[in-house]
């Protein structure tokens, strides 16, 4: 028997008990919702107890720096996203162009497909490619470089630290 106390969150047990077979979890939006944090453990996880559905409780740990991963890449994906259906996302332009390599066949494509620019351009992204056809190679085995001069602002920070 142990005893776990944070007298901050008010939680408090006497006993408890583990299941020495693990198997895998899945926790929802109810589960999450009854979820009591014990703490921070060796500045990686949070530790929670958590109530399940089939009345069971378990020991959760969570790895914060993951968890906070996770929320960042939710909210650029959601500010791209909205942006994309609306009238764009907001763009900030970097102070030196990044360069990046192409395939020629994906360079053509991206030449000629207008809808393909619009789609990129409502993300956030401005980028300047010169003809395809003006850069060298041959024409099974080249790639052709194009110019990102421009990212989305939530991009940034990310891009420009």
């Amino acid at each position: 028997m142990a005893s776990v106390k944070d007298s901050s969150l008010g939680f408090y047990s006497d006993s408890i008990t583990y299941n020495s077979a693990t198997k895998p979890l899945q926790l929802n939006r109810t589960s999450l919702g009854q979820v009591h944090i014990l703490g921070q453990v060796d500045y990686k996880f949070i530790a929670c107890v958590s109530r399940l559905p089939d009345s069971t409780t378990t020991l959760v740990l969570v790895d914060q720096h993951a968890a906070d991963e996770r929320v960042r890449l939710e909210e650029i994906l959601s500010e791209i996203g909205c942006a994309f259906l609306s009238s764009g996302a907001s763009t900030r332009t970097l102070p030196a162009p990044v360069y990046v390599d192409l395939g020629r066949e994906d360079a053509l494509r991206f030449q000629d497909d207008v809808t393909l620019r619009r789609v990129i351009d409502n993300w956030g992204f401005r980028v300047v490619i010169r003809n395809v056809n003006e850069q060298h190679g041959t024409k099974d085995h080249s790639t052709v470089t194009v110019e990102i001069d421009a990212v989305p602002a939530s991009l940034y920070s990310k891009v420009c630290p």
